[in-house]
């Protein structure tokens, strides 16, 4: 410790020394008492020598206490020694500004631990029940078909886990382009083909030949999120996918949504009172769209009345940059 309190205070030892040759040079040059030189030397030396000592104790005491600090990272922002000094301040102010930044990020990622864990204890409940109606099905010899939606919905929670995944830096994932509505909306609507066949629901495609600014692949899982909640609520007539003017409409002639739940119905976890209904919603596929959709800057709303089934509606962005 002595060794690095002599390096600290180089300089002024280097200022003592430079003061003591030059006293004494000035002397000898100018024929001025050589002893009232050595003198002043001596008593300057004395002096150093007070306030090396004090200095060196509130030194020793201070590195004491900031290795006390090291070895307790946890507690350091409330045992750090009091400043001395406008720099030690600014240091301090650094630590403290580090401190919080810290503090944020472990908050953000326990959060985000615990938001993936609460989905993914959903979802293992969730998956879990096509699989028993799967064991079921084969063990009473049901039809194919049968079998075909419940893999159906295996298949759909397995890309809802992945695309949870993705959300999270969903940013780093897109490829915004000009892409033909119709092929995309087709396509989803044949994937959930065993739903629509296994209910007898109908579907109809109206007015979709048109190009529109986004990420195929996301604006397809953003149309499955709202074709699966349109199948699961309809129990009797259809689906109408249509462009109405400058919106995508997905409508079902379904059960419709109370006015009390309609503007919480994009709400992580909020299932209204339907999915109450509904033991297995877990009001998450609605939330993930509309996350999708704020990326892909598509306006997502809904318009619903209790037994008049529920419309969505999407408008697209005009340019990329209305694109986040």
């Amino acid at each position: 410790m002595i060794r690095e309190y002599l390096r600290m205070r180089r300089t002024l030892f280097l200022l003592w020394a430079a003061a003591g040759v030059t006293s004494l040079a000035s002397a000898a040059a100018y024929g001025a008492g050589m002893e009232a030189a050595q003198y002043g030397l001596l008593m300057l030396t004395f002096l150093l020598a007070l306030f090396c000592a004090a200095d060196f104790l509130r030194f020793r005491a201070r590195a004491r206490r900031l290795d006390e600090v090291l070895r307790n990272l946890s507690e350091a922002r409330h045992s750090l020694p009091e400043a001395v000094g406008p720099i030690e301040a600014r240091y301090h102010a650094l630590a403290d500004g580090l401190y919080a930044l810290l503090a944020a990020q472990k908050e953000a990622l326990e959060t985000g631990h615990a938001e993936q864990l609460e989905y993914y204890t959903l979802w293992v409940h969730q998956i879990k029940t096509p699989i028993a109606a799967m064991r079921l099905a084969m063990q009473s010899g049901a039809r194919p078909e049968l079998l075909e939606a419940e893999l159906f919905k295996v298949e759909r929670y397995v890309e809802m886990a992945l695309q949870n995944v993705k959300l999270g830096s969903l940013a780093g994932d897109l490829v915004i382009r000009e892409e033909p509505l119709e092929p995309i909306v087709r396509e989803c609507v044949r994937k959930y083909a065993p739903l629509f066949i296994a209910k007898h629901l109908s579907v109809q495609m109206e007015q979709l030949e048109r190009t529109v600014t986004t990420d195929s692949k996301w604006l397809a899982f953003i149309l499955e999120q709202l074709l699966s909640n349109a199948v699961k609520y309809t129990h009797a007539g259809g689906v109408r996918i249509a462009c109405e003017g400058e919106w995508l409409v997905v409508e079902d002639t379904g059960v419709g949504i109370r006015a009390e739940d309609l503007q919480r119905v994009f709400e992580k976890g909020y299932t209204g009172h339907n999915g109450r209904m509904d033991k297995r919603a877990s009001g998450l596929g609605l939330y993930m769209a509309s996350r999708a959709a704020r990326a892909l800057g598509i306006r997502l709303r809904a318009e619903s009345e209790p037994g008049q089934g529920t419309r969505m509606l999407l408008r697209f962005p005009v340019r990329n940059g209305d694109i986040q």
